[in-house]
């Protein structure tokens, strides 16, 4: 399968996830997630339905990282070819 997710960063410094940004190319739709340790950072996937465009949601849940601590990034699902997924989340000190 095509989906899954990869650990992308391990926090060195306590900090706070705020914002989730992804984009999508291709296909008809896309569902990704971002998360800390496993545990989801918003409450439910970000769903991609239109191509070339910017989506944001708030970290509402399990923001709060800790040195060591692992941000993972998700695709979750997807319809149609899809060429292309970006996935970045911004933190605050």
């Amino acid at each position: 399968s095509d989906t899954g997710s990869i650990t992308v960063w391990r926090a060195p410094y306590t900090c706070t996830a705020s914002v989730i940004y992804a984009w999508r190319e291709g296909g008809t739709t896309a569902a990704v997630s971002a998360s800390k340790n496993g545990l989801a950072l918003t409450s439910s996937n970000m769903v991609l339905t239109n191509a070339s465009q910017y989506y944001s949601s708030s970290a509402t849940q399990n923001q709060n990282f800790a040195a060591g601590d692992r941000l993972e990034l998700a695709l979750v699902s997807f319809s149609g070819t899809v060429t292309e997924v970006n996935i970045q989340v911004d933190f605050n000190p």
